[in-house]
Order: structure tokens, then C-alpha cells, then sequence
């Protein structure tokens, strides 16, 4: 005689979440999350920052957003920390008249991002993927460690990039200075322009240059 039991949707609890900000009284928003799939969509129109949170899961989870000196943290707060079946999502809808910061960090979860105009990213992820459209801001920092970055368009002033074995992959990368770092990973960047300091160890690194007129590579550059 065999027993056996099924875990799944079946008998996960549906979540549906939405909460609004006025775009005025944010200058920054710092979302971490765990497993959530991550969708950063771009709106043509309005004033307001939507965070619409859902999914299943077996236990009860809540987004919390905590509002302190104009940043809005994010984070999914759970009922008890023993696994559960869960797939759960956050979709953050940003107007294009959002031009501040948004800093991200995520663990075993995926972020897919919509074109962004901003002032600063900061994105730090652990045994995820990150895909992104077009990244245009003054600085953008990315920190992966056994994950995957694949970014389309990448127009930067300041382009910093620290990886540990992880796959960093930029389509076309425009930016007046940048910094790579690797340890065990692969960095390549196609249709480049800019300066480049580059520090690797065990890993490869690639830069494609549209020109190489004027182009400088830092002191530093190690492999």
C-alpha cells in the first residue's frame, strides 16, 4: 500500500495586492524579494507608482511597503519561514515622468525590467536572471553572484559591474567610465564606446568597440 500527496495550486491560497504612491513623494524605491518574479513596467502616462503583488502559495504572505523620508522599501513578509509551494509575482508600474532611483536586490528570484530613464540603478542578485531593455541613468551599479545579466541597451555616465560566477551579457554599452570586475564569470559587451577599467580573475572578459578613436583603457587592467 502506497500514500501519496499532492502539493500545488490545488491547495495554495490565491494573493492579489495592489498598492499606489503619489510619484511626487518618491525619490527612491528599494524592492528586495527572495524567489518573486520581478517585472518593472514602463507607463507612457500618469503620476502614480503601482505595486500589484500576486500569485499562490500554501502560507499566508503580504507585501509590505514601509514609506521613510521619501524611499518606499518592498518586501514580501510571510507567516513562517518553513518552504511552501509558492509562485508569486510583483509587477512595479513606474510612469515616465519617474526619474530618481530604484535600487533592487533580489535571491533566487528573476527581474525582467521595461526601458527606464533614471538617475541611479543599483541592482544586486544571487542565483537569479536579470533581463532589461534599454538602461538609461547617470549610474547604474550591478552585483551578481551566480546569476545571469542580459541588458539590450546600456546608456550610462558611470557603469559599474562586479560579478562572481556569473554571466554578464550587454548587447550595445554607451558610457563615459566604466569599472568590471569578475571572478569565475564572463563579461561581454558589444557595440561599446567609453573608458574601461577592467579586473578579472579566472573569468573573461570582452568589449566590442564600435570606435576605437579615443577610447581608454584604465590603469588597472588585470587578467
Amino acid at each position: 500500500m502506497s500514500i501519496s500527496f499532492a502539493f500545488g495550486p490545488i491547495f495554495a491560497n490565491e494573493i492579489k495586492q495592489e498598492k499606489i504612491f503619489a510619484v511626487e513623494i518618491i525619490n527612491e524605491i528599494q524592492v528586495n524579494m527572495t524567489s518573486e518574479l520581478v517585472h518593472i513596467v514602463r507607463t507612457e502616462s500618469g503620476n502614480e507608482v503601482k505595486f500589484h503583488f500576486y500569485g499562490n502559495s500554501m502560507r499566508g504572505v503580504s507585501l509590505v511597503t514601509d514609506t521613510n523620508n521619501k524611499t518606499i522599501e518592498v518586501f514580501v513578509k510571510r507567516e513562517f519561514g518553513l518552504p511552501f509551494f509558492e509562485e508569486l509575482n510583483l509587477d512595479i508600474y513606474i510612469p515616465a515622468g519617474y526619474r530618481k532611483n530604484i535600487s533592487i536586490r533580489t535571491t533566487s528570484g528573476n527581474v525582467r525590467m521595461d526601458s527606464v530613464d533614471l538617475q541611479k540603478l543599483l541592482f544586486n542578485i544571487t542565483s537569479g536572471k536579470f533581463e532589461a531593455e534599454t538602461i538609461k541613468a547617470e549610474d547604474v551599479f550591478i552585483n551578481t553572484s551566480s546569476g545571469n545579466i542580459h541588458i539590450k541597451k546600456i546608456d550610462v555616465k558611470i557603469f559599474e559591474i562586479e560579478g562572481t560566477s556569473a554571466k554578464v551579457y550587454v548587447e550595445e554599452c554607451i558610457t563615459k567610465e566604466a569599472c568590471l570586475k569578475t571572478t569565475s564569470g564572463n563579461i561581454t559587451l558589444e557595440k561599446s564606446s567609453g573608458s574601461f577599467n577592467v579586473k578579472g580573475t579566472s573569468g573573461n572578459v570582452m568589449i566590442d568597440y564600435m570606435n576605437l578613436k579615443d577610447q581608454y583603457w584604465g590603469q588597472n587592467l588585470q587578467w
